[in-house]
């Protein structure tokens, strides 16, 4: 059951729009939102709402975490 959940979350993360797609990747890696926000060169506050969008673009998938 964990493999099968782990290849649907990869799934579900490869067909990520593609700005989402980088985040879910840095997020992953253990990179902080202000750490992206500096390697971006933008506001935390602009890395905070794509975190919005990717939990809703996952939320279906563990109800439970949001």
């Amino acid at each position: 059951p964990d493999a099968d959940l782990r290849i649907d979350l990869a799934v579900r993360i490869a067909d990520l729009p593609q700005d989402l797609f980088a985040l879910a990747r840095d997020l992953m890696a253990g990179k902080s939102v202000p750490e992206i926000a500096a390697e971006r060169g933008v506001h935390r506050g602009t890395v905070n709402r794509l975190v919005l969008r990717l939990r809703t673009h996952l939320a279906d998938f563990d109800p439970a975490a949001n």
